[in-house]
């Protein structure tokens, strides 16, 4: 997905500072939902399509899942500029450990994490 998310910044000009993604298991066929991260707070939904594409020249596994609809469209959905270092902010407070022992959350692969992202979307309209 770090392929897809560099190309998407290049095709939007946008500089993309962090993303994350998760698989949505609450619809059928199930779907890769890509969180992006930009300081211009740019909306970057309308690359859904191009990041789908993409996925399937680098991944062919992806093609094939989402040929056989084992897998449907990527969503992108923008978070709030910021929101990877509130995590990091929010572990060491909750941690007691150095701000340097937490990387970027690339994949939501708990509940907290999936809570705490999704909270975080900015809607389309605000700034």
């Amino acid at each position: 997905m770090a392929e897809v998310v560099k190309r998407i910044k290049k095709k939007s000009k946008c500089n993309i500072t962090n993303w994350s993604v998760y698989t949505n298991y609450d619809s059928y066929p199930y779907n890769y939902v890509l969180l992006l991260e930009n300081n211009e707070r740019k909306d970057l939904s309308e690359y859904s399509e191009f990041a789908n594409k993409k996925l399937m020249e680098i991944n062919p596994r992806f093609m094939v899942f989402y040929n056989e609809k084992e897998l449907g469209d990527i969503e992108i959905k923008n978070l709030k500029y910021g929101t990877q270092e509130e995590w990091r902010k929010k572990q060491v407070k909750e941690k007691g450990t150095a701000i340097t022992q937490y990387k970027p959350v690339r994949i939501l692969d708990s509940d907290e994490k999936k809570e705490f992202f999704m909270s975080r979307i900015k809607n389309k309209k605000s700034k």
